[in-house]
């Protein structure tokens, strides 16, 4: 990424953030609302059975509470984000690593601890008891992911930490691999809620 490109990214997250600041819980709540009532009405929620959902922040982004608790209630298996910090330096890889692991019921989703962002997820101690994408091969059928802002391309702006970028690389380099050993398996990502809104 150019240098002047990399400039204009954080100062748009800048912009955006500044502007997400004046958003009052009650409208979070409303966009929320559109949001998932949209999202429940897409062919690729109701027939995904695998499913990946971050795990919303207190303020300023669309909450994904309901969104796992429904999918859970459908009796869809529910993968969510756990993050570890990678201590090596210029490997190429991003700061915090993210991986999804699997929810077993709403009340271990209720029962998760939050981070120091106040963000759910879940203990380190409790991941050997929880399907991993990266490490078992299960393919998830649509990621819900966070975004700053989307483009007119529907292309995502994140929020520069490259933690769900670099996860949907590594998904779909496992994919191609587990497609090589049986041509039984097809990629199953499917686009995220911004990407399947109209242009401004």
């Amino acid at each position: 990424m150019s240098t002047s490109l990399a400039a204009e990214k954080a100062a748009l997250r800048l912009k955006i953030k500044n502007n997400l600041a004046d958003v009052t819980p009650d409208e979070i709540q409303t966009q929320t609302s559109r949001v998932l009532e949209n999202l429940f009405r897409m062919e690729c929620f109701a027939n995904a059975k695998t499913l990946g959902v971050y795990l919303s922040m207190p303020s300023g982004e669309i909450i994904t509470d309901e969104i796992v608790k429904k999918a859970i209630r459908q009796g869809k298996e529910v993968f969510v984000p756990y993050t570890r910090r990678n201590y090596k330096v210029d490997d190429g890889r991003p700061r915090n690593i993210m991986e999804m692991v699997s929810l077993h019921s709403e009340s271990d989703f209720a029962s998760l601890p939050v981070d120091k962002m106040n963000i759910r997820k879940p203990r380190p101690d409790s991941l050997a008891d929880r399907k991993n994408p990266l490490i078992d091969g299960t393919l998830l059928d649509m990621i819900v992911v966070p975004a700053v802002a989307f483009d007119h391309d529907h292309e995502r702006l994140g929020h520069g930490q490259g933690c769900y970028d670099y996860f949907l690389e590594r998904c779909q380099a496992e994919i191609r691999e587990v497609r090589l050993r049986n041509s039984g398996y097809t990629v199953l990502h499917k686009p995220a809620i911004g990407e399947k809104r109209n242009p401004p």
